[in-house]
């Protein structure tokens, strides 16, 4: 084996290591990441790499951030945690510089890539799956067992996307794997209902709607995907009209034109309006009378009193029965076991599904609006975080805070607002805000240049990278998608193959252009 063969098979061993543990294992990307750094230097051709690096004005923009991130440092007083941040902003330099200066991939290796990454993401989710039948789950995050769940639910998102590039590119794949991607396609799409990951679906919806919009104004000779097109379109109208019909039957008031009952069947009085929230279509404090559910609930259950009395109350309420003697003894033997188990809610036991989904964040969204509360949502705590985050930025906009403080000072910000959130360093839970509040708008504008500059290149697959794009910068509104482990390997990695790797490639067929 030669030399050159050597450090070729290392370069996309390095490759297949990353893609490989992206879902799986922080560890052994870190190991993908360092071979792959080493095989660059030990190459030891600095003339040859300097002249692909020339050619490829685009890495230039790339690495802008990565290079100045210490401008953040300006403002900083611990600079421990600073550089502790710039360490892990590493692979953006790292992967694209070594994908630029390295020989082109061809399509198999890319191919190869694509695949060990998909091979990762159905045994990761098959393991979750296993571990979600044999274990107690009080929190569906809790199956995402090797990486964060929303960072997890990034990745299955670009798994359903590339399986689906490889089922309509015929250039990319034998016929024979059709049915097999078309299976795996589902099973990733299945699993990510099944996690309840709302920014990854909200995020595969966009995708849809995004690729259905560009396939109606692209297809103009080929009817059938147009077709295709406007069925989809006519699903996701669907389902924000069923999202529409739930909303209101969560919110509206049913009872409002019913004269509301002064006695119990017993003859004893009801109290009415002591909780004015309403919840699955009726308000809670209504048609309540403590004495009898005080009374009968021992008689179902062996758990005091005290210990289930809200959760008894709304869910009574859910199921549209009165908080009385009777409506206790309504409740079936599961409905017992739901209260006991915490559930306050029978729309919360239901698995999967919307109301599922959805109903908690109603229920704290009402919190919220009344009374300022913020009950167990990350929804209402990220509103929070964002507000406070903005008023940072206002007294700190040209230098930021600091990359090593920002944490610090937002969590100190919170106290004297006196918010509810008392966990520290949660971080802003915005990728804008933070590297704003971080660096100022000096290093924001960097930051920007690195997402954007792509948008104004030819690359080749645009369409394939698009759906990362916004993938990546949609997760950013919600998440500091970069300022963990897992999450800038999964950008830097897949951002650098695209535009880099793929991008490199020679002019497609004219079949491949017309699958596209």
């Amino acid at each position: 084996m030669t030399r050159t063969k050597f450090h070729d098979l290392l370069y996309i061993g390095s490759l297949l290591t990353i893609a490989f543990s992206l879902p799986l294992s922080m560890f052994a990307m870190t190991i993908g990441i360092c071979v792959l750094l080493g095989n660059s230097i030990l190459e030891w051709n600095w003339k040859e790499k300097w002249n692909r690096l020339k050619e490829h004005k685009l890495t230039f923009y790339l690495i802008s951030f990565p290079l100045l991130f210490f401008i953040g440092f300006i403002q900083t007083d611990n600079f421990g945690l600073a550089w502790d941040s710039y360490l892990m902003k590493l692979p953006l330099l790292i992967i694209p510089l070594v994908i630029t200066t390295t020989k082109p991939l061809e399509r198999r290796e890319i191919n190869w890539v694509l695949l060990s990454f998909i091979a990762s993401l159905i045994i990761a989710t098959f393991y979750s799956f296993y571990y979600l039948n044999t274990h107690v789950i009080n929190d569906i995050r809790e199956i995402s067992i090797f990486i964060s769940h929303i960072r997890f639910s990034l990745n299955i998102v670009l798994g359903i996307v590339i399986l689906a590039f490889l089922i309509w590119n015929k250039e990319w794949r034998p016929k024979r794997m059709v049915p097999i991607y078309g299976v795996l396609l589902f099973w990733l799409l299945l699993y990510l209902f099944i996690s309840q990951t709302l920014t990854g679906i909200v995020i595969l919806f966009i995708l849809v709607f995004v690729l259905m919009i560009y396939i109606l104004i692209k297809s103009k000779k080929r009817h059938e995907y147009r077709i295709i097109a406007i069925l989809f379109l006519t699903f996701i109208l669907g389902l924000m009209g069923y999202v529409s019909y739930i909303t209101y039957g969560y919110f509206h008031n049913q009872d409002q034109n019913v004269p509301l009952a002064q006695l119990t069947k017993a003859g004893n009085p009801y109290l009415h309006g002591t909780e004015s929230l309403v919840e699955n279509g009726h308000v809670i404090g209504d048609n309540l009378c403590m004495p009898e559910l005080q009374l009968e609930w021992p008689k179902r259950s062996k758990v005091p009193f005290a210990e289930v009395e809200p959760g008894l109350i709304r869910y009574l309420n859910s199921l549209g029965l009165k908080k009385d003697a009777e409506g206790v003894q309504a409740l079936s033997h599961d409905d017992i076991k739901n209260i006991e188990n915490g559930y306050a809610n029978v729309d919360y036991t239901k698995g999967i599904g919307l109301k599922r989904s959805l109903y908690p964040t109603f229920f704290s969204l009402s919190l919220y609006k009344k009374y300022g509360k913020i009950h167990q949502s990350s929804l209402l705590e990220r509103i929070e975080l964002w507000k406070t985050t903005t008023v940072l930025i206002k007294q700190h906009w040209l230098f930021g805070v600091g990359v090593g403080d920002h944490k610090q000072e937002l969590d100190q910000q919170l106290i004297k607002q006196k918010s509810e959130i008392t966990k520290k360093e949660k971080g802003c839970h915005n990728q804008y805000l933070t590297i704003w509040l971080s660096g100022g708008i000096v290093l924001l504008l960097l930051f920007l240049t690195m997402l954007l500059a792509p948008l104004f290149f030819k690359t080749r697959y645009r369409l394939l990278y698009m759906m990362f794009f916004i993938i990546i910068t949609v997760s950013m509104f919600t998440e500091d998608t970069i300022n963990t482990h897992a999450g800038v390997t999964f950008f830097a990695f897949f951002n650098s193959l695209f535009l880099l790797g793929v991008g490199r490639l020679p002019a497609p067929s004219d079949s491949e252009q017309q699958n596209k």
